[in-house]
This record gives C-alpha cells, structure tokens and sequence, in this order.
C-alpha cells in the first residue's frame, strides 16, 4: 500500500524542521562565540585601561596630556567594546529563544507524524483482516 500524501507530507515538513533546529543550533553556538570573543576584548580593554589610571611617570605637562588624551581614547574604545558584550549578550538569547521555538515546531511535526503513522498501521490491520 503506497503511503498516504498527508504521511509523505509531514514526512516533508519534519524534515524541514529538522534542519531549521540544525541551523538554529549553528546560530547559538556561533552567537555564543562571538560573545565570548567579545568578554575576552572587554575584561583585556579594562585591565589596560586601568594599567594607565596612574599617570605618575609622566614628567612634563606635554607628556601628562598625551597620557589622558591616550587613556581618554583607550576608555572609548573600553565603553565601546562592552557595548558590543552586551548586544552580543542579547543576540545569544534571541537565538536560543529561537532554537527553543524550533525545538517546539519540531517536537509537534514529530507527534503528529507518530500519530498518522499509528493511524496508517491501524488501518492496514483492518484491511488485511477484511473488516
């Protein structure tokens, strides 16, 4: 007996599931690698940045300006680096949000596939016993 288009059909759709929970899967772990990357940048930025708190080997007026106007640079660029920690932060959650919801549209294509299948089985029972 050839399989019914509904079975071949949530045959299709679970695969197609399968493969946005693969990607979603991808999408966390490169998510999460980048924000690690990110707190790695951030905490060394912080640890610079507070190697050049002391200006206290600066000698002259000139050398003291270059020191704050360089500190000053170095904390934008600190301020800059955490931002980007936190956005990267947010995009790890909104896709392991999505990788929760491919994980639901997966498990219902799976049930109802279980279902149908359970479903067909019956009804070849029925057919070879004649009733």
């Amino acid at each position: 007996m050839a399989k019914p288009p509904r079975l071949s059909r949530l045959e299709r759709v679970a695969r197609l599931r399968a493969v946005d929970r693969l990607r979603a899967v991808e999408r966390v772990a490169s998510s999460g690698q980048q924000l690690d990357r990110l707190a790695m940048l951030a905490e060394r930025s912080d640890r610079l940045l507070r190697d050049y708190d002391n200006p206290a080997a600066t000698a002259t007026g000139g050398m003291l300006a270059n020191h704050l106007l360089f500190r000053g640079r170095l904390a934008d660029l600190s301020s800059r680096t955490a931002s980007d920690a936190q956005d990267a932060e947010r995009q790890v959650e909104a896709a392991r949000h999505h990788l929760a919801a491919a994980d639901r549209r997966s498990e219902l294509v799976d049930e109802r596939l279980q279902t149908e299948k359970k479903a067909l089985v019956k009804a070849q029972d029925k057919d070879w016993h004649g009733t």
